[in-house]
Parts: structure tokens; C-alpha cells; sequence
């Protein structure tokens, strides 16, 4: 690939020998041939008068984006990674690799139109890559369109391109008070997926043929024979489920529910902070019999009033550990608790024992539960994604 539009039309060379050398570069730029006595008026827009067999622009590739969610922004650095000191200048005689983000017409470009006009940004990515957001169109897709200004004629070139996600959740609520998150596309939908290729293509709208004549389509032009494809994004909400199988705060005994946030770590995780809601299936258990209930103890991020320990489960801040008394939020209450904590890496643990600890103490770790499978319906049985078994709880100590 090779960043030479082929001529400066100041002072154009007849190339008129194919596979010849011309002005001392080898003849593989993206110019054919071309005879500079041979020229058309514009009838278009633009001012710059046609050369048969002159090239409207050099190498460009593209990338088109499709099945972008709501809510999510696509950023991509408006040039190459520079392999190069600082003050680099696109261009010249550099034969070091380069490529910049450059202003299409639908991710093309046409013969009439505008002339070179790469696009700048004061944004910065992640990586120190100058970046701008892509925008979508109403079918979810966005296209980003890079032309080569530096290359090596004896070399292969690789240039690497930076792609930036930033996202923001629903609205926070009661009930979901980190909102929820942009989940992965149901089963049978088509794939957020990114589609590279040479540029301009067909399916860019800005001819219909791969073979025309100059004036009528752009030089150089291609035709997409096989597309490279791949998934660029999936987000989940950061969050644990834990069960703890077994759990009472009635007739004489108590259950201690703790939960402990390991996202502080040896390892460079992201520290993350949050709360767990309690959801109890059982029974209450009074005098004149047993009575089914379903019961829900928020977390006290959700609440106006929290009275961690009494009427929420607290929040839990990395690298600690915080418990709550079943005889507290959950009343002569007597079966199973499932904790959903909004942060990774919840680890569960759980004390049974008579009140005020005279005879009895038996103590187990809480079962993680595995979410869903992306498009899995909820209320089917799916395989846990690390042990392989046909349910989806599983101790992970």
C-alpha cells in the first residue's frame, strides 16, 4: 500500500512505460497510467481538472461499524500510532508509516470532490492517539476512513488504528441504582461487528461498477472480495449474584450474612464499590404455622434513608468485607437468600447459629450464580460457563 496520489501536476513525467520506475519511485502507487497531455475539464464542483489515469487520493482503508447499541459512543484516533519522535509531519519524504482520518462522502470519495482534507480533534485517547466520536446513522452503523501519507516502497507497511468506547447505563432508579447496562444483541440478531476494507468499495454508494471510466468513478477503486469481520464490543453491568442456600432468623437462631469485595487486588483490577439487595425465598415462621413469603432487602445506595444493618445492606467498599443479621432485615424469616451486589468479584459467607452463640455454629461459603449466556431465555437450564455442568451455580472457592 502506497500513500503517492502518483504526480505533482506542477510539473507532471509522462508514465507511460507500465511497471516502469518514474522520478526514481517504483510504479506501485495508486496512479495508473498517466499522460498529462491528456486532460478533462471538471464538470463537477470541484477546480481541479481530470488527468487520465491520475489518482484522486492514495491508499485508504476502511472500517464500518455495524449494529452500534444506544448509548454507546465509538471514538477512533484521527491518525496512525506514530512510530516516530515527537513533531512528525504527515507527508514529505518520511518513509516511516502514517495514515490519517480523512473527511468522506459516506466513508467514500469521489472524483469531484472535495480535495484532501484530513480531520483533526483536540480529544485524546487512552493511549495519547488524538480521537474524535464517530456518529451513526439510523441504522446503527458509522464508518471511519483513513488515507496513507507516509510509506516504504521496500517494505510492507502496518499501521495500527485505535478504537475508543465510552458508554453511559439507563437511568439510575430505585430498584436499579447503577441503572442497567447496555446488554449483548438477543440470539438471531445480527452481531455489533466492524467490516475492514480497502476504500472506496461499491457498497459505498459512489459508483456502481468497478470498471468505468475516469470521471464517472474514482481511481483508485475496489471491490470487496472477502470482508474481515469480528465482534468490537460486549458490556456488561459489573455485578456478582451469590446464593446462600440456607438461612434463618427465627425460633432462636440467627443467620450472619457477609460479603466480602475483592476487586482490590495484587492484580491491577479496577477497584469497584457497591451494595448487594437481598431477595429471601422462604417461609416466615410463626406460632399459628408457616407462612410462604418472598421478601427483598435493598442495598443503601438505594435508599434515602439507610440504616445499614437495619433496614438495607450496606454499601461495600473495595478491599472490605460487610455483614448484616438475618434477626435484623429478615424477621422470623427461614429459607434461601439470593444477594445480587453490583460490583465484580463478591465472594459470600454465611454463620448459623443459636442467639447469643451458646451451642451451636455452623458456618458455609456462598454459591456464585452464573448470569445467563447472552439471548439464553431466563427459566431455561444453561451450562455454567466454567465448569461445563447443566446448572449454573457453583461454589468457586
Amino acid at each position: 500500500m502506497y500513500a503517492a496520489e502518483g504526480q505533482n501536476l506542477a510539473s507532471p513525467v509522462n508514465e507511460n512505460i507500465p511497471g516502469g520506475l518514474y522520478g526514481g519511485f517504483a510504479a506501485n502507487t495508486e496512479s495508473g497510467l498517466i499522460y498529462p497531455s491528456l486532460v478533462t475539464a471538471n464538470t463537477g464542483t470541484g477546480a481541479v481538472n481530470y488527468t487520465a489515469g491520475l489518482a484522486d487520493y492514495g491508499t485508504r482503508l476502511k472500517a464500518v461499524f455495524y449494529n452500534i447499541p444506544a448509548g454507546l459512543t465509538l471514538y477512533v484516533s484521527t491518525t496512525s500510532a506514530a512510530q516516530t519522535a515527537s513533531g512528525f509531519i504527515a507527508g514529505g519524504t518520511s518513509v516511516l508509516p502514517y495514515a490519517v482520518l480523512v473527511a468522506t462522502n459516506s466513508g467514500e470519495a469521489t472524483p469531484d470532490g472535495a480535495a484532501f482534507a484530513p480531520i483533526t480533534s483536540t480529544t485524546t485517547g487512552s493511549d495519547g492517539l488524538p480521537a474524535i466520536a464517530l456518529s451513526a446513522n439510523s441504522a446503527g452503523a458509522a464508518v471511519a476512513v483513513w488515507e496513507v501519507t507516509n510509506s516504504n516502497p521496500s517494505a510492507q507497511d502496518v499501521m495500527v488504528f485505535s478504537v475508543y468506547v465510552s458508554y453511559a447505563a439507563t437511568s439510575s432508579s430505585s430498584t436499579n441504582p447503577y441503572g442497567l447496562p447496555i446488554t449483548d444483541l438477543p440470539l438471531g440478531a445480527p452481531v455489533n461487528d466492524v467490516q475492514l476494507s480497502f476504500a472506496p468499495e461499491p457498497s459505498g454508494g459512489t459508483f456502481s461498477t468497478a470498471n468505468a471510466t475516469q470521471g464517472q468513478v474514482p481511481t483508485p477503486r475496489f471491490a470487496v472480495v472477502k470482508t474481515q469481520e469480528g465482534r468490537y464490543t460486549t458490556i456488561n453491568l459489573c455485578q456478582t449474584t451469590l446464593l446462600y442456600p440456607y438461612v434463618t432468623g427465627a425460633a432462636g437462631f440467627d443467620t450472619g450474612i457477609a460479603v466480602a469485595n475483592t476487586s482490590m487486588d495484587p492484580f491491577g483490577t479496577v477497584n469497584q464499590v457497591g451494595s448487594c439487595k437481598l431477595y429471601g425465598y422462604g417461609v416466615t415462621v410463626a406460632a399459628a404455622g408457616n407462612t410462604a413469603i418472598q421478601t427483598v432487602v435493598p442495598g443503601c445506595d438505594s435508599l434515602a434513608n439507610p440504616l445499614p444493618g437495619t433496614n438495607c445492606f450496606a454499601v461495600v467498599p473495595s478491599g472490605q468485607v460487610m455483614a448484616v443479621m438475618a434477626s435484623s432485615v429478615l424477621t422470623n424469616f427461614q429459607g434461601y437468600v439470593i444477594a445480587v451486589c453490583n460490583f465484580q468479584y463478591a465472594h459470600g459467607y454465611a454463620a448459623v447459629t443459636d442467639l447469643g452463640l451458646r451451642n451451636l455454629w455452623s458456618s458455609y461459603l456462598a454459591l456464585e450464580v452464573s448470569p445467563l449466556p447472552s439471548g439464553a431465555v431466563a427459566g431455561t437450564v444453561v451450562g455454567s460457563p466454567r465448569s461445563g455442568a447443566a446448572g449454573i451455580e457453583e461454589l468457586v472457592h
